[in-house]
């Protein structure tokens, strides 16, 4: 008898756990309702907020063209989803009715429902939310070469000279190819063609090109080779450390092809960290440095010279359209072919220069081949130089798009410009006519590039917001620039602050090519000079006592923790970029109350001074990507009255 009194008990007990217990719970949706809908709002905010802080990640990991990883996307979709289904339903009407309502059994019903749902919801909510947290984002994606080289032309005279370079490279038992022809002959070009043709043929796993340029900077190749092939130094400044890491990388795969464009002089290989097997493709203007200096046997070695006069005169036209084949043009255009001696950028530049023109430009254009004061450039020949010179001299009176152009020439050989940049010093050196605000300068520089590239004396970048100068062109742009009408130098070393006088006059100034470092004068005897680019790892004290007429001022990516203070003196200064800088207090830059431009982007400034509010002149701030920027000082920002275009990390204000 006990024992079934106590089965009995155990049975009302779990009777009593599956009926009473349910019945609680869902009485408590009834009860509970406000709290849970409560609840939702809350978590869904969170969820917001971490959904914001990803995509800021995102975004800058977007703009320094990296790949998002696929659960990240997937978290970002599943947020998205989440997100909407939860403002419907918070939106839903029967919301409105339950809050309102007298206890109708309806109106409880609907409760309930919502409530549960409220409640369900929050769990998958709470559930995303603990997902949101990745270690990495992201990844560099292997660069791709496009399937075609944009301005190659293919020309008959040299398919056989391609043909034995291709042959070269499929032959495993040549390890050093060669090719050499004068500045303007089409060298990259070809070699970019040969990179492109190689891929296609599946010869090599990977093929990286670099530009060595004819001042190399053997810390600069080692990078670039290294990012090609995804291969990071991190903080390694040694130069044997980082050979022997890139060494290694380059033995990882039998089947690189590296392409070492423009080569001036010996290259010592072995301490950037190409091993003697690698597949090496070396360009140069010189014959003997592809063989004495860089060792390559002369039968692999190959010559690139002029095209055709039938090849010259169809580029030409190409360009030019069919008013080459009218009587009046015909004559003319041979003639100014026959004056760019076969070279693929002298045609180039002449006929985007004469492109549209009346007969009588086209006569003049003649005379001025004819007629140019040749001045040597070490090799490059005589008709390079007339041609370019004369495109340059076509610009006719508009000295905007002439300064934008020698500006763009002080940058360094076979640099990537920022037009940005181009904007933001062309404020402050007061290039443009009639502008005073930063819309109306932006639109007028992207005008003159558009031109300049349509005249062929700019290239285009790696994206629309960079270009290129050819470095012939550049050549001859440095020439130009050094004559007294313009006065803008090119400081290469220490030994041309002692032998180039002319420098003392000049009014802009790139010390971008020097090489000396901790060999600065004292101090820069430059009075006249408005504008200076420069990136070094130190600066004197004193250095900028004699400068006090500068206008703008460039030290992106200038490794200096603090600003000389000589700075104070730049009363004139209106642009100043600071842009990857390892500076701390910039204090010292509320002195330059004329400033019109700020750029400290990618710095690593911690606190943004109450200094910097003085500047009641300021136009523009740039503070993207400082990372470390803690402190905004009070009213800094909001005493920057004049400020059109303000940029923050992560976000992007505009006036109007």
């Amino acid at each position: 008898m006990d024992f079934a009194i106590s089965i009995a008990t155990s049975i009302v007990a779990k009777i009593a756990e599956y009926t009473v217990a349910p019945i609680g719970r869902q009485l408590g949706y009834l009860f509970c309702y406000a709290g849970n809908v409560e609840n939702l709002n809350t978590r869904m905010q969170e969820l917001k907020n971490a959904r914001d802080r990803l995509q800021h990640r995102v975004e800058e990991a977007r703009n320094n063209c990296q790949e998002i990883e696929a659960d990240v996307q997937s978290w970002l979709s599943r947020v998205d989803q989440i997100s909407e289904e939860a403002e419907t339903f918070l939106n839903h009407e029967g919301h409105a009715k339950v809050v309102c309502s007298c206890g109708s059994l309806p109106h409880l019903v609907t409760r309930h429902q919502l409530s549960r749902k409220a409640k369900k919801m929050s769990f998958d909510v709470c559930a995303a939310s603990e997902k949101s947290k990745f270690d990495t984002i992201s990844y560099r994606p292997q660069l791709e070469s496009s399937n075609a080289t944009k301005g190659y032309e293919t020309f008959d005279s040299r398919r056989e000279i391609l043909e034995g370079i291709m042959a070269a490279m499929r032959d495993a038992n040549r390890s050093r190819i060669g090719f050499y022809g004068m500045g303007g002959i089409g060298k990259t070009m070809l070699a970019k063609e040969i990179a492109i043709l190689t891929k296609k043929a599946e010869l090599f796993s990977k093929v990286v090109m670099s530009t060595i340029s004819q001042t190399p900077n053997m810390k600069e190749i080692q990078q670039d080779i290294a990012e090609k092939l995804q291969l990071s130094f991190g903080q390694t400044q040694s130069m044997d450390v980082r050979a022997d890491l890139l060494r290694k990388r380059l033995k990882q795969e039998n089947k690189i092809l590296l392409i070492l464009d423009d080569i001036w002089n010996e290259l010592d290989l072995e301490a950037i960290g190409i091993h003697d097997e690698c597949k090496l493709l070396l360009t140069s203007r010189y014959q003997h440095v592809l063989h004495s200096f860089m060792g390559i046997v002369e039968s692999n070695i190959f010559f690139i010279k002029a095209i055709d006069s039938r090849e010259a005169i169809s580029l030409f036209k190409k360009i030019i359209g069919d008013i080459v084949e009218t009587p009046d043009f015909n004559y003319l255009a041979h003639s100014i072919v026959d004056e760019c001696a076969g070279l693929p950028i002298a045609i180039a530049t002449v006929a985007h220069a004469l492109k549209g023109k009346v007969l009588s430009t086209w006569e003049d254009a003649l005379e001025h081949l004819r007629n140019s004061n040749f001045r040597d450039i070490e090799g490059m020949d005589m008709k390079v130089y007339s041609c370019i010179r004369m495109s340059y001299d076509f610009l006719g009176s508009h000295e905007e798009v002439k300064s934008l152009l020698l500006l763009c020439a002080l940058h360094k050989e076979d640099q990537e410009i920022k037009v940005e940049d181009l904007i933001r010093y062309s404020v402050g050196w007061r290039l443009l006519q009639g502008i005073n605000t930063m819309k109306k300068a932006r639109n007028r520089v992207n005008s003159l590039v558009d031109k300049l590239k349509s005249h062929c004396l700019l290239l285009d970048g790696e994206n629309e917001n960079y270009v290129k100068m050819h470095d012939v062109i550049r050549d001859v742009c440095i020439v130009i620039a050094s004559e007294d009408k313009h006065r803008m130098s090119n400081i290469k070393s220490v030994n041309d602050f002692a032998s180039h006088e002319g420098y003392k006059a000049s009014k802009a100034i790139s010390l971008l090519d020097y090489d000396d470092f901790g060999k600065l004068p004292e101090k820069l005897e430059c009075p006249r000079a408005k504008l200076l680019l420069l990136s070094l790892n130190s600066i004197p004290n004193d250095f900028f006592k004699q400068t006090r007429e500068l206008e703008a001022l460039g030290m992106n990516g200038a490794r200096i923790k603090s600003l000389p203070s000589s700075f104070h003196s730049l009363l004139n200064l209106q642009t100043l970029c600071l842009s990857r800088s390892n500076l701390q207090d910039i204090s010292i830059i509320g002195d330059l109350k004329n400033l019109k431009v700020l750029d400290l982007s990618w710095s690593s400034i911690k606190r943004l001074p109450k200094e910097i509010g003085e500047l009641c002149h300021l136009q523009l701030l740039d503070l993207r990507y400082c990372d470390r920027l803690e402190v905004i000082e009070p009213n800094v920002i909001s005493n920057l009255t004049q400020v059109e275009e303000l940029y923050m990390p992560h976000i992007l204000w505009m006036g109007d």
